[in-house]
């Protein structure tokens, strides 16, 4: 049987950032699993495009997503020699589809709505995908130790906003496992807010 300091489950974006920080350490065997294949649609990490606003309600995420975009999207394409955000200045899609199968309707009623609120021509619907995910009632992250047992850190229900956060969320997951807190001032003045609740307690 293969024994691994760390074990991830989920490959999802926040599993494998989380992942990528871990392979710093070069002296931990990391293990990485999931139940489909990469690439696979069955999660709320696929497809093509994503949103990525630093607006939000409540200042924590948008002191997290800032640092997500100003320093560690922009560390990582220098680190890997690529560029991973492509800035667009229109809305291309609408990430509002529940039903797996596409209606008509919603569809003309969207292509409708941004020919009259976008300027510039307006470029056909392309592609048009279902992204299913999970959510907390809240719609807070769910970053932290189970409570019957410290050894297990949980990344979990990020709400259908995540995606931008995943190069902070992967280093908090990592620093979690391995220190037992974070580098992250965003994280720890606020750590109440990312706690594990069971029954909205």
């Amino acid at each position: 049987m293969t024994k691994f300091d760390v074990l991830v489950i989920g490959a999802g974006i926040n599993g494998l950032a989380a992942t990528y920080y871990l392979s710093d350490h070069k002296n931990l065997k990391i293990g990485l699993v999931d139940q489909f294949t990469f690439g696979h649609p069955h999660g709320s990490s696929h497809g093509f495009s994503r949103i990525f606003r630093t607006t939000y309600l409540n200042p924590v995420y948008i002191n997290l997503a800032r640092r997500a975009a100003f320093h560690e999207w922009p560390f990582l394409e220098e680190r890997l020699g690529c560029k991973l955000l492509h800035p667009n200045s229109r809305c291309m899609d609408d990430p509002d589809i529940i039903d797996s199968k596409p209606d008509e309707e919603r569809i003309l009623t969207l292509e409708k709505f941004v020919k009259k609120q976008f300027v510039g021509p307006f470029i056909k619907t392309e592609r048009i995908e279902t992204c299913f995910y999970t959510s907390t009632p809240t719609e807070d992250f769910v970053l932290d130790f189970l409570p019957q047992d410290h050894r297990i850190v949980v990344g979990s229900a990020c709400s259908g906003h995540a995606f931008k956060f995943a190069p902070v969320i992967g280093k908090i997951l990592s620093e979690l496992v391995l220190y037992g807190r974070t580098t992250i001032p965003e994280f720890e003045a606020n750590r109440q807010l990312f706690t594990l609740k069971f029954d909205g307690k």
